[in-house]
């Protein structure tokens, strides 16, 4: 698990500081030893929000939408940034931006089998 956020931009506009590294290490063991990747990327896309983009600064800009990360304290989802989602996770922006892609309606298809580096899996084996 990486180190979580002190940004101070956070402290204005989201909850990092609201989720305690005790939390953090609850979400990340529960992430790596109990879920198969299925589950991971399911609970993954339940974290996140598809939002459209406010504004476009340029009519060549191709991105169409924004994610906002959650993380869940019991029965509570704070919004944080996008560092310490992959820091708490400990996955890497290619693997979320994957399953983000290929999620429908909040499900990820049976036929998707992608797997990301197995980095932080080594430490539950």
């Amino acid at each position: 698990m990486g180190p979580s956020c002190d940004s101070k931009r956070c402290k204005q506009f989201r909850s990092c500081h609201q989720v305690s590294e005790e939390n953090r290490q609850r979400i990340f063991t529960s992430f790596w030893s109990s879920m198969d990747w299925d589950q991971r990327k399911i609970y993954l896309v339940g974290l996140t929000d598809m939002v459209g983009v406010k504004r476009k600064r340029s009519k060549s800009n191709k991105r169409q939408h924004s994610v906002k990360y959650h993380l869940r304290k019991g029965d509570t989802k704070f919004q944080v940034c996008k560092n310490m989602f992959l820091s708490t996770l400990c996955l890497g922006d290619w693997a979320v931006q994957n399953w983000l892609k290929t999620a429908e309606d909040g499900m990820i298809s049976a036929k998707d089998r992608s797997m990301p580096s197995r980095k932080c899996q080594k430490v539950f084996e």
